[in-house]
């Protein structure tokens, strides 16, 4: 059997022959935005612990936008659909002033 040249083979078989594999970055694209969130947040956020952080940016619609993990967070939250989250700070007056302000629950 003969096989004679042709434009169209030289293509047939430069499409399928194998390609040098490329160069793989460690860090994914995701890893990479995702660090660039942790990165950028304030000294209060940086307090915050993620999941519950994820879970505002959902809430927002910023997930995707922030490079945060776009499924939903799971967090526990009571029937009315608040969640408990400690905090602690030196209990003054204008402390408690803004907790009362923000229906906080003592």
């Amino acid at each position: 059997m003969v096989i004679q040249s042709s434009p169209a083979l030289a293509v047939a078989l430069t499409a399928v022959s194998p390609q040098p594999p490329r160069q793989m970055n460690t860090e994914s694209t995701y890893e990479q935005s995702f660090g660039q969130e942790k990165e950028g947040r304030t000294p209060e956020q940086e307090k915050i612990d993620s999941q519950l952080l994820y879970a505002i940016y959902h809430l927002r619609g910023e997930a995707e936008s922030k490079g945060v993990p776009t499924e939903p967070i799971q967090l526990e939250k009571d029937v009315k659909g608040r969640v408990l989250v400690d905090v602690r700070a030196p209990v003054t007056k204008k402390v408690l002033a803004q907790s009362k302000d923000l229906a906080v629950q003592l």
